[in-house]
């Protein structure tokens, strides 16, 4: 269970989140020096002001957002997620040059694939989000 009684969302990912080339949970980009792109686009690196560690092991890190009303992001990299809204919110969201309204309840759990993106609250209210990115399964011994 959640804040305020409620119970996750499962299913698919919303169009409005998924990138438009996820080919599912297996698929891996092809780049050049992923990792130090994905250290440098780390939001706690591009927007410490809204991104907070709160928590963070050799498994997950659970990244706290806030924002206020017409704040943006610059564009940046989050692993395999699920987000916990703690408000409700409104913002644009651009995914590889495509941007998409986004409106979400407060206490709305839902899984998101890898992603580079950049938001915009373009609503009344602040934003107060959780992600808890995973990070590789611990190699097995034997």
């Amino acid at each position: 269970m959640i804040p305020g009684g409620r119970r996750g969302v499962a299913g698919p990912v919303p169009a409005e989140y998924a990138p438009a080339h996820h080919a599912g949970p297996g698929a891996r980009k092809q780049e050049t020096s992923s990792r130090e792109k994905t250290m440098e686009q780390d939001p706690t690196t591009t927007d410490p002001r809204l991104y907070t560690v709160i928590f963070e092991n050799e498994r997950v890190r659970v990244l706290e957002y806030r924002d206020r009303p017409g704040d943006r992001t610059h564009e940046h990299h989050h692993g395999d997620s699920v987000m916990v809204t703690l408000s409700a919110f409104r913002r644009e969201l651009t995914v590889e040059g495509a941007t998409r309204a986004v409106e979400l309840p407060a206490h709305h759990v839902q899984w998101l694939p890898a992603q580079d993106h950049v938001g915009h609250n373009v609503g009344d209210t602040d934003t107060h989000v959780l992600f808890v990115e995973l990070k590789p399964p611990a190699p097995t011994g034997g």
